[in-house]
């Protein structure tokens, strides 16, 4: 039986996660500064082109409700906020976690 993944993958596994980790912890900050969020989010470019909306428009808007408790009108503004949100928010705090433990196995 083959493996997927070698057991020598994990570091690199481990260190894409913890990137990824801090990069959602920066996207879940910003959707904390309400203004800042929505004038660094970029236009759609499904309704620039053809002016429909695709599977992602509304997710900023839904990230800064979530940030605000607002989960009604996160979930009117797109269903999937609430499912992404919450991965984003395990990944950021298992990055964090991770990253602590880290340095301060490096400070022993």
């Amino acid at each position: 039986m083959t493996r997927i993944i070698a057991d020598n993958d994990f570091p690199v596994i481990r260190g894409l996660f913890m990137v990824t980790g801090l990069i959602s912890g920066f996207v879940l900050l910003l959707s904390f500064f309400d203004s800042l969020g929505l004038q660094l989010s970029p236009v759609c470019i499904s309704i620039l082109q053809s002016g429909q909306e695709c599977s992602m428009c509304g997710m900023t808007r839904s990230f800064i409700a979530i940030s605000n408790f607002d989960f009604s009108s996160a979930w009117t503004l797109n269903r999937a906020g609430l499912p992404l949100y919450t991965i984003f928010l395990s990944n950021s705090i298992y990055s964090f976690f991770f990253l602590f433990r880290l340095i301060n196995k490096h400070k022993n």
